[in-house]
């Protein structure tokens, strides 16, 4: 069973990623709350963007030399959506490798770096060399909260599949009202007009007037305004003691997984198979069902987005859209250090379930 000062830990990282959710564990609405990105801000500088990427090489060269492993996985597209859930929600997917000092959990994908090949993204890290095995999924999830929640007569404990772990947290939001706005104008600088004044005679009498015109960029009144607010949502942690999934590094090698990562909400239990954990604020829940979804990349698109030729003198004075999907990486020795990758299939315990187009292949464990 997990230490409770690892569950701390877990617990505390999910408040840096992005929010999912649990079936059937507590009132939620799974509504997203997220304000657009304007398209000009997806746009980043090309000389910034290269040398970004060429440093990002440098570190994996580096790793590399030092005997580690660089792992690259494909992630959900943008418009993976299930109910009220983004495909990017659950990516918050912990590896254990025992070979680790204290057989520490690998935070994987946590603090990954993201980049796009041929319209699609993929995570890209430095690991040790070892067995991975995937042990813990982390959530948040938005709009909920404990209130209500039944709880267990009795102490609960995994029966061979795992326990959920579930706090109150909080993220983010925003907020649409209609508030008053006093009017925001100025005047343009003075200038001096002349005027006539006609005469009885039909002659003109000059006179100056300093003159300035208004120019208001805000009528005064009831106007949209967005507030960020903080709302209330339940952190997540699972944790398996079956195993799921697995895949083995070798030191000095860049290989190509595999992506797992959750469709929310995927894991399974009943509101009563819950008591108060040894640590304060933390529901201890069996775990009854458990999902994950597997993005099987295309290693022949993989390449075929990398050699696409470098950014051109005309074309590095626009901008770059990273969310284009002619977008390609543009650092040359970031793109040949990648395309060297082999594919190493995760090989998975669990039972294989249906196909989503978007979300990938399913599999799954349970309570037999």
């Amino acid at each position: 069973m997990i230490r409770i000062g690892l569950l701390l830990m877990l617990l505390m990282s999910m408040a840096l990623s992005s929010g999912c959710g649990v079936y059937n564990a507590y009132k939620s609405h799974n509504a997203p709350d997220l304000l657009p990105i304007p398209p000009e801000l997806a746009g980043v500088d090309p000389e910034k963007e290269k040398a970004r990427m060429d440093d990002l090489a440098r570190q994996l060269e580096t790793a590399l030399a030092a005997g580690k492993s660089v792992v690259i996985s494909p992630i959900f597209t943008k418009d993976a959506y299930h109910q009220g859930f983004r495909g990017e929600d659950g990516l918050d997917v912990l590896w254990e490798n025992p070979n680790q000092a204290g057989g520490s959990y690998s935070l994987t994908w946590l603090r990954a770096t993201q980049i796009r090949v041929d319209g699609r993204d993929y995570l890209v890290s430095v690991e040790e060399p070892g067995r991975y095995s995937l042990k813990v999924v982390n959530y948040q999830a938005r709009d909920a909260n404990l209130d209500g929640m039944k709880r267990a007569d009795k102490p609960v404990a995994s029966r061979g599949l795992g326990v959920t772990y579930l706090s109150s947290g909080s993220y983010k939001g925003h907020e649409w009202t209609q508030e008053w706005q006093d009017e925001i104008s100025w005047n343009d600088r003075p200038r001096l007009k002349t005027y006539c004044t006609p005469t009885m005679g039909g002659h003109c009498i000059p006179h100056n007037v300093m003159e300035s015109r208004k120019r208001v960029m805000r009528e005064a009144g009831y106007h949209t305004t967005v507030k960020e607010v903080a709302k209330p949502a339940v952190d997540v942690a699972t944790v398996l003691d079956r195993d799921f999934a697995a895949f083995d590094l070798s030191a000095g090698e860049v290989v190509m997984i595999d992506g797992v990562f959750a469709k929310p909400p995927n894991n399974w239990f009943v509101d009563d198979a819950c008591v108060e954990s040894s640590v304060a604020g933390i529901l201890q829940c069996e775990l009854r069902g458990f999902t994950m979804q597997r993005l099987r990349p295309s290693m022949d698109a993989f390449r075929q987005g990398l050699s696409e030729p470098a950014l051109s003198p005309n074309r590095r004075a626009r901008q770059l859209n990273l969310t284009s999907r002619n977008y390609s990486v543009p650092s040359e020795t970031l793109a040949k250090l990648l395309s060297s990758a082999t594919y190493r299939q995760v090989r998975f315990s669990a039972k294989p379930g249906e196909v989503d187009e978007a979300w990938g292949q399913t599999y799954y464990l349970n309570l037999d």
